[in-house]
């Protein structure tokens, strides 16, 4: 037997996507503390799925289950050890409340969301509304902003005059809201037929709104994996084999000389103009340095316990180890917590990921994990319950993905 809710259908993935989307609104906290109407929605919606899995008692253990419960299961134990080496050796200073409660509540939401029945498809219907829900009131923000002079209410909408940052307290707060999310719309659109326009209508909005945070990280990721997308597609196209002599040349003569071509032409131009763009990023207001700083700084914390780390907290920050900061990388800032460890259950859970990705042989399909994994490398991620449905929401689209192919195959031609 399943859990089932007893929300009314549309409701459970209506709740989950609004909590999801409030949870970027960093600006409408209570302040001094971590919970606003994003948290809350999001701890009623935990509840209510918790609850519909212990009224039946048992939920089913699916094969997209299995990985991140063993996830989760591996980084509390790992947590627990880390926090016990911190304070037995004086360095639990550095640990905090906040963030053992924040990868409780991590935790607790994609176990109960995992555990649903139908849960794939709650993810989806609630990615489905994230898409539209945020095209809408991000995009209304961004409006109300240009034409109020940045204020909507007690929401400053910009960061400096400069970075559209929402209602989010800092603009990469909203990249992160921001940057898997077009993709993900595309990758819908791929398997929705009914909202395939409006989902791929939605994306366009939402590349705008990312555009606008001018975040370093979300450009970086848009731009390699934007570029990759676009290679894989001529090349995918000029292999499919055809009877149209005009599709055909098309595909394997016009399409890859017009490739060189915009090559040699173009590409030269956009590689000087790139590796300026990086510097000017890498030294403006000395963040790249600072960057390199603190990841030096986090690997030498994680040397002094490399096992388990030093649980819950920040052991890195720009003047040495054990500063109570962020060393800016979730490769590195989960090891400093829960050290090689829980940094393995991480590396094994994205390589399943990018598995059921690479299974359904669709760019769209990998290319927000792909998002995703850039930008984890310049901040970090693990505490934001938004990138725990993001990499759930792209598996589950990759399996949709797949099974669409497959039926394609296997259906009787003539």
């Amino acid at each position: 037997m399943t859990a089932t809710s007893r929300l009314p259908g549309a409701a459970m993935p209506l709740l989950l996507a609004t909590s999801i989307l409030l949870s970027s609104a960093t600006q409408l906290r209570v302040p001094g503390t971590p919970v606003g109407p994003g948290e809350l929605l999001l701890a009623g919606f935990v509840l209510v799925a918790g609850a519909s899995v212990l009224r039946v008692g048992a939920a089913r253990i699916q094969s997209t289950t299995r990985p991140l419960l063993f996830f989760w299961g591996v980084a509390i134990m790992a947590l627990a050890g880390g926090w016990f080496v911190g304070l037995t050796s004086g360095e639990s200073i550095a640990a905090t409340n906040r963030d053992a409660a924040a990868y409780l509540f991590c935790a607790s939401f994609v176990i109960v969301l995992v555990l649903q029945h139908r849960g794939a498809d709650l993810i989806v219907r609630a990615g489905r509304w994230l898409v539209f829900e945020s095209a809408v009131v991000v995009g209304g923000l961004l409006a109300f902003g240009l034409v109020r002079g940045g204020q909507v209410g007690m929401v400053s909408v910009w960061y400096y005059d400069v970075r559209f940052r929402g209602w989010a307290a800092n603009p990469n707060q909203m990249a992160l809201l921001l940057a898997p999310l077009p993709w993900l719309a595309l990758a819908l659109a791929t398997v929705e037929s009914r909202s395939r326009w409006s989902l791929r209508a939605a994306a366009v909005i939402l590349v705008g709104l990312g555009l606008a945070t001018r975040s370093d990280a979300l450009l970086v990721a848009w731009s390699l994996v934007g570029a990759s997308v676009a290679l894989i597609q001529v090349f995918s196209f000029a292999a499919k084999p055809t009877r149209s002599l005009i599709r055909a040349a098309l595909g394997r003569v016009v399409m890859p000389l017009a490739l060189i071509t915009g090559s040699v032409v173009v590409g030269w131009p956009a590689l000087d103009w790139a590796e300026g763009r990086v510097a000017i990023a890498f030294d403006e207001g000395g963040q790249g340095a600072d960057r390199i700083t603190r990841w030096a700084y986090g690997l030498e914390a994680v040397a002094q316990s490399p096992v388990v780390g030093f649980g819950p907290g920040s052991f890195s920050g720009p003047v040495g180890p054990f500063s109570g900061q962020e060393a800016h990388n979730t490769l590195i800032d989960w090891a400093t917590s829960s050290g090689l460890v829980g940094l393995a259950a991480l590396l094994i859970l994205g390589f399943w990921a990018l598995g059921r990705c690479l299974r359904a042989r669709s760019v769209w399909a990998i290319a927000p994990v792909a998002v995703l994994v850039l930008f984890m490398q310049l901040h970090y991620v693990l505490r934001q319950p938004l990138a725990w449905f993001y990499l759930m929401m792209a598996v589950v689209v990759a399996d949709l993905s797949f099974r669409n192919r497959i039926h394609a195959t296997e259906a009787p031609q003539g």
